[in-house]
């Protein structure tokens, strides 16, 4: 059956997943969300991916100590950022 396929996701697979969805679906991320939601420091547990979004895509996200904001441009390319 069905129901016997499948992978049990972890934790860090769950916060991730739900990290892409903000930024895919609402255009931003809260670090205030996720710290509520998921108890884990949002700057500190993705200060690598900050840092890189920071470098790599200026113009098409806004990297907030406590969020990332997509820019109009940025919107149009949701899922590399959220890459």
């Amino acid at each position: 059956p069905p129901v016997e396929r499948g992978f049990a996701l972890s934790d860090e697979d769950r916060l991730r997943a739900w990290v892409i969805e903000e930024i895919m679906c609402n255009g931003q991320v809260s670090g205030e969300l996720v710290e509520a939601r998921f108890g884990v420091s949002f700057g500190q547990h993705f200060a690598t991916e900050l840092a890189e979004v920071r470098a790599k895509c200026p113009e098409l996200a806004l990297v907030h100590a406590d969020a990332i904001e997509l820019t109009d441009l940025g919107r149009a390319f949701a899922r590399n950022v959220a890459m």
